[in-house]
């Protein structure tokens, strides 16, 4: 055997290529190899059935018998478990469907009620428990006890809150681990009182060294104490709501929480709610000094349905004035050195395809439409994604283009009010569209409505050369004029352009997809060149 393959480093790195049956059948091949091949193997659970398999006789098929002698050499059968296999598990992640063994493993759990949590799995520091058959979740759930042992750092649940069992172990997690780093709690919000879910929130306060955190529902003073953490780093919420904003009496403007160094350490802020008001409050719990990088905040609202003409058609309901403050809070509230990645939409639970399906929604007269200012976000210089998808949008100025070109210098990708149909006409042409990329030297992807219909038949170069860098271009429900004019314009300003993404069922969308073969069909071609 080559000295190379006597190194546990080196074959750890090659095993963890290799799939299940591949280390099996490695663990077989020799002693040098057998260790490490258990440590990757056993590494990492995403069932409970390998467990059932190794146990010893007493626990895996239970008799019921008193006898003291066969426990005697189950347990001694046990401590040879936890030395072969128990030891060398770092992970538990259950997701999968579990219901044809529920009832074997209820009895084999059921017998293993006077061992003490985390026995069986010593080493553990990552404990992931959701099932995706709702009865059997229900049903195995509480076996994650027997998992809790004391070197975890990383723990998912999944709740219940109608069930006991699952209320007392959450509690148990937080009484036992307040050195926690990432706890991820998701249950539905809908299917208990409101007095539930208060305090399933407030369970959260006693951890104080958490560096992430993902909960459906804080209450305001649980937030407070979030915000206070020392070394918090990321915060996932869903489904928030109740966050109180402070404004200004004489003029209605947000202004920041008296807190002194809220969130001190956040990196990172993910954020779902049905009021736009809530994403508002939330905001105003940061602070310019917060060294937040990735910011995303998503509405999923309230929707109409009408009929016109006999058809259902969906009428959205969504202001521009209160995302217009959001603008604004980001730009007192966020710090501008600092945030790389911004993202903040509309969204609900269905793709804008299928609502196209229904008939085109119905949405305002354009003069009807507030006019959303774009330009408080110009103060995050080094921004490297940018994702705006409001349903009404905003009127992408040339001013706006030209302010995109001067500042941001980093970014890489950008959409701007593509996933919605727009119901504005576009306010910038396809110069626009080439002074955009033209001024930012990293952009390889952009998503943006503009005028199409007026491509010259015979393009000129816009650009000193052309840009390569150029790769994905998103254009929504953007009219154009001339299939072959659009795609010579394109070939010649963005030679390696072969990704064009319209809305599928809008006006425009089979011209695209022609234009998008055609770029497709000059790089397969002209590969050199291009």
């Amino acid at each position: 055997m080559h000295h190379c393959l006597q190194l546990p480093e080196i074959t750890h790195t090659i095993f963890q290529y290799l799939d299940d049956n591949e280390l099996f059948q490695t663990c077989l091949t020799c002693h040098d190899f057998n260790e490490v091949a258990l440590n990757v193997l056993w590494k990492e659970l995403t069932s409970l059935t390998p467990l059932l398999h190794a146990l010893p006789s007493i626990f895996s098929e239970p008799t019921g018998g008193d006898d003291d002698s066969e426990k005697s050499r189950s347990l001694g059968a046990m401590s040879r478990f936890k030395t072969k296999y128990g030891q060398r598990i770092r992970t538990i992640d259950l997701h999968r469907n579990e219901t044809d063994k529920k009832n074997l493993l209820r009895d084999l759990f059921a017998s293993l009620y006077e061992l003490e949590s985390g026995i069986l799995t010593p080493n553990l520091t990552k404990l992931s428990g959701y099932s995706e058959c709702h009865y059997a979740h229900r049903a195995l759930f509480p076996t994650i006890e027997f998992f809790l042992a004391p070197t975890i750092k990383n723990i998912s649940l999944h709740l219940l809150p109608d069930e006991d069992k699952h209320q007392n172990i959450l509690k148990k997690v937080v009484d036992l681990y307040e050195g926690l780093e990432s706890l991820r709690v998701s249950f539905n919000p809908l299917r208990v009182e409101e007095s539930t879910v208060d305090e399933i929130g407030r369970a959260v306060i006693p951890l104080n060294n958490l560096l992430e955190l993902s909960i459906n529902h804080l209450p305001k003073e649980a937030i407070e104490h979030v915000a206070s953490l020392p070394n918090l780093r990321t915060l996932y919420l869903s489904d928030f709501q109740h966050i109180d904003c402070l404004y200004n009496d004489l003029k209605g403007i947000p202004h920041i929480r008296p807190i002194e160094r809220a969130f001190p350490a956040l990196s990172e802020l993910h954020g779902v709610t049905i009021d736009i008001i809530n994403a508002i409050g939330l905001l105003q719990y940061l602070s310019p000094q917060t060294p937040l990088s990735r910011l995303s905040l998503s509405h999923t609202p309230f929707e109409e349905w009408i009929f016109v003409d006999g058809r259902s058609q969906l009428k959205r309901l969504y202001p521009n004035r209160s995302w217009q403050r959001v603008l604004n809070l980001a730009r007192a509230h966020c710090n501008a050195g600092t945030l790389k990645w911004l993202s903040l939409c509309e969204s609900d639970y269905t793709e804008p395809d299928e609502h196209w399906a229904y008939g085109i929604p119905v949405g305002p007269a354009e003069g009807d439409i507030e006019d959303l200012d774009i330009s408080p976000l110009f103060v995050f210089h080094n921004l490297q994604t940018l994702e705006l998808s409001l349903a009404h949008g905003a009127p992408i100025t040339k001013d706006n283009v030209r302010r995109m070109a001067e500042v941001w210098k980093s970014v890489t990708w950008v959409d701007l009010f593509t996933k919605y149909p727009s119901y504005r006409s576009p306010m910038i042409d396809h110069e626009d569209l080439v002074n955009l990329v033209k001024g930012c030297p990293k952009l390889w992807g952009l998503g943006l409505i503009f005028d199409a219909t007026r491509m010259p038949s015979e393009p000129t170069l816009l650009a000193p050369k052309p840009i390569k860098r150029f790769q994905q271009l998103t254009v929504g429900n953007t009219l154009l004029g001339s299939v072959s004019a659009t795609s010579e314009f394109l070939k010649m300003h963005f030679p390696r352009l072969a990704t064009i993404s319209p809305i599928s069922s809008s006006p425009g969308a089979s011209d695209w997809v022609q234009v998008e073969a055609n770029l497709r069909e000059a790089i397969r071609i002209y590969p050199a060149q291009t």
